[in-house]
């Protein structure tokens, strides 16, 4: 049986950080071969990326290759040799994110982030995208609530450019026809079951 790889997408403290770690613990309690990867990151040179980015000022188009330099050692010494594997890889993050972040947010041209995507990703797309989507209010109140234990760069920028975020991502469901929308309000175990329920019509596995 071949590997299945699965995304997780959202704003910040939308929930798919938690939900890519209940699916991976759910692997390994039922014995189902799975790695998790989260970007930017997930290798040794995407954390050192991963800190740059986070910790210091980029301008927009640094940051989306910045992103796409640590997606490429990801998903060509991780993600593809794991599918290869028969693994099930789940992601908390993907090019999808630099769409959303670079693209809509930031005002960079989405076709040419598409385009350079594809190269970078070596044509690789999800079986399945997760895009955890919690009320706008919730995801806010969540992240004002995060800063008592410190925001990164990306999480301190102004409100509008999440809000920016949080509708580009409605627009991305749309073009890829393998994003799932779940709302992201529900208690955490609810979500879970929804997208176990999702992916048992997928893959015998689960």
């Amino acid at each position: 049986m071949a590997g299945f790889f699965i995304t997780f997408e959202g704003v910040e403290c939308s929930g798919k950080s938690l939900q890519s770690l209940k699916l991976v613990e759910y692997c390994k309690t039922h014995n189902i071969p799975a790695f998790l990867v989260r970007e930017p990151g997930g290798t040794e040179i995407g954390e050192q990326l991963r800190s740059i980015l986070l910790n210091q000022y980029c301008t927009p188009l640094a940051e989306f290759f910045i992103l796409s330099a640590s997606r490429t050692q990801l998903t060509e010494t991780i993600i593809k040799p794991k599918l290869e594997e028969n693994y099930i890889v789940i992601s908390d993050r993907y090019f999808h994110s630099s769409l959303a972040y670079q693209g809509y947010a930031r005002g960079l041209d989405i076709k040419v982030l598409q385009d350079i995507s594809k190269t970078v990703t070596l044509g690789l797309e999800p079986e399945i995208t997760f895009l955890l989507k919690p009320s706008y209010e919730v995801a806010r109140a969540r992240l004002i609530d995060k800063k008592k234990i410190g925001l990164d760069r990306i999480e301190q920028e102004e409100e509008h450019f999440h809000k920016k975020i949080y509708d580009a991502y409605i627009s991305i469901a749309k073009d890829y026809n393998y994003f799932q929308i779940i709302e992201g309000d529900p208690d955490p175990e609810t979500i879970h079951q929804e997208i176990l329920l999702s992916l048992k019509k997928l893959d015998s596995r689960f």
